[in-house]
């Protein structure tokens, strides 16, 4: 399967989700990428399309293309399911933790924003009624600025930025210049 997503860890291991073969980690010393077959109860990534990952608490966080949200724990080799049933079965495009806290996920459904400690989950989606909402439903890339401010960058919306005081998005559309 063909790459989909990559992480690169703190630590500077990188990862990879691919289509239709699960997870891969590269290993530096042999040149080579190692797929992740089983966790330690037997549970497998082996032919999921992930299409979203990133590292989150002691592993990561990987979406699943029209699967679950799922949580894989490096420390207990550990494969488990978020508790976000408001998410799981949705095309799941991008996830991002940046503050070790909140994970961000970007769906064809508009922007989740879950903390599991708090026992927190908001989500933005789009409402032509509301000047101050998502533009799009469909979130394709997360990216946070140096202020903490969340870039959303959707298919056909433009780009939304999503302050983190206000949970107001500000649209930024393309213009045609001639």
């Amino acid at each position: 399967g063909s790459p989909q997503c990559l992480c690169i860890c703190r630590n500077g291991d990188v990862w990879v989700g691919s289509n239709g073969h699960g997870l891969y980690k590269y290993d530096k010393s042999r040149d080579c990428f190692d797929q992740l077959m089983t966790d330690r109860q037997g549970n497998s990534l082996a032919g999921e399309n992930i299409y979203a990952l990133c590292e989150y608490g002691s592993g990561f966080a990987i979406g699943i293309h029209e699967g679950k949200l799922l949580e894989f724990d490096l420390e207990s080799n550990v494969l488990s399911d978020f508790d976000t049933p408001q998410i799981h079965y949705k095309i799941i495009r991008s996830v991002a933790c940046y503050d070790g806290e909140s994970l961000y996920v970007g769906t064809q459904d508009g922007l989740f924003i879950v903390n599991e400690q708090k026992g927190y989950m908001w989500h933005a989606s789009e409402d032509a009624m509301n000047p101050y909402s998502l533009s799009d439903n469909n979130v394709y890339s997360l990216c946070q600025d140096r202020d903490g401010g969340l870039w959303v960058g959707t298919m056909f919306g433009g780009v939304d930025y999503l302050p983190m005081q206000d949970y107001a998005f500000r649209k930024y559309f393309p213009t045609n210049r001639q």
